[in-house]
């Protein structure tokens, strides 16, 4: 369906796109279903993953064959700080906030592979206190 706040990311084993969660106009459901767009054809492929998100850090682990999902913005404008990864047959979470997440829960942040270091790069993101507060850290994972 139509959709905002999805990620995006090429997946070079399948030779696809794969698209993430994201949401429709306001009041805005969110979704958690991941798709691939392959010779111009959407197919679901995954629907059993982390919880209905948008506008979270989607990236591909080229290393360890892996798409990670981490953040963004749920149901009730409820934050995650939360990392799942799919290894292109299930969804597994990796790292626990309750269990002291550095970087924290936040939405529109940036996120990418650092294939050198091996290493996902998160970057910024919004937290909302009594207002919006804009984060300019950055972490690895």
């Amino acid at each position: 369906s139509v959709r905002r706040g999805h990620g995006l990311v090429y997946h070079p084993g399948r030779k696809a796109i794969l698209l993430f969660g994201g949401g429709v106009a306001l009041p805005e459901p969110r979704m958690s279903d991941l798709w691939a767009l392959k010779n111009n054809t959407w197919t679901r492929i995954d629907t059993q993953g982390p919880a209905p998100r948008t506008l979270c850090g989607f990236a591909y682990d080229s290393a360890r064959d892996r798409v990670v999902v981490f953040g963004g913005l749920g149901g009730n404008n409820n934050k995650y700080g939360d990392t799942w990864e799919w290894d292109g047959q299930r969804w597994e979470e990796k790292y626990f906030p309750a269990r002291g997440a550095l970087a924290g829960p936040r939405d529109h942040l940036a996120m990418a592979y650092d294939s050198k270091r091996k290493c996902m790069v998160v970057q910024g993101g919004g937290v909302y206190v009594n207002d919006v507060v804009w984060r300019r850290d950055t972490w690895e994972y």
